[in-house]
């Protein structure tokens, strides 16, 4: 799936408790001899959203998850994501 990331959207944790950040992605990298990548991002491309609450939800991602860009334009909640 690495290939195929273009943005990045950040949840916060509580108090936020929503996704309130997106960026563009412009490399993805292994970082060093692990199983770990470093994320470099397009510069200036990191924009500030209305947050995308939790809605219904009592818990936060708890890990990563796909959707498109067009979605995270029209959510208000995280359900609207992937459903």
């Amino acid at each position: 799936m690495l290939d195929k990331i273009k943005y990045i959207a950040v949840y916060q944790v509580a108090p936020v408790s929503g996704i309130t950040y997106i960026a563009e992605v412009e490399k993805i990298e292994k970082y060093r001899e692990t199983n770990k990548y470093m994320v470099i991002f397009k510069s200036g491309s990191i924009k500030k959203l209305e947050k995308i609450s939790l809605g219904d939800k009592r818990q936060g991602p708890q890990a990563p998850r796909y959707t498109s860009y067009k979605k995270i334009f029209k959510a208000k909640y995280l359900n609207d994501l992937w459903n």
